[in-house]
């Protein structure tokens, strides 16, 4: 499985109203999967502020490996998650951090 990282030019992408430093798409063996919006962490890592796979690429099994490729290019990756994605997360290894009752949302890191 071969898992590239497409920087999208600010100008010619709408942002659908997320902050974010770097928008790129999630292209594995030469096809489009994905979107992820990231903003810098310092020099520790990224922050992943939205992370999506196109409908018919999801419950596939490739999160696992898109971290794994994210982390290889950026070293720790930071996130939430809201409260039903929370098995999901801590099956893939993800550390869990602190929860917000009141967003119902879990801050995670990943280190593969």
């Amino acid at each position: 499985m071969n898992i590239e990282f497409k920087e999208l030019p600010n100008n010619s992408f709408t942002r659908m109203g997320i902050s974010s430093d770097i928008v790129k798409s999630i292209i594995i063996d030469n096809i489009t999967v994905g979107i992820v919006y990231l903003s810098d962490v310092m020099d520790e890592g990224i922050y992943i502020e939205w992370f999506e796979f196109l409908d018919a690429f999801q419950g596939k099994k490739l999160l696992r490996p898109v971290l794994n490729s994210l982390y290889a290019e950026y070293g720790k990756l930071y996130f939430e998650a809201c409260d039903d994605l929370v098995k999901k997360y801590d099956h893939i290894g993800a550390i869990k951090g602190e929860h917000d009752e009141d967003r119902e949302m879990t801050s995670y890191v990943y280190a593969a």
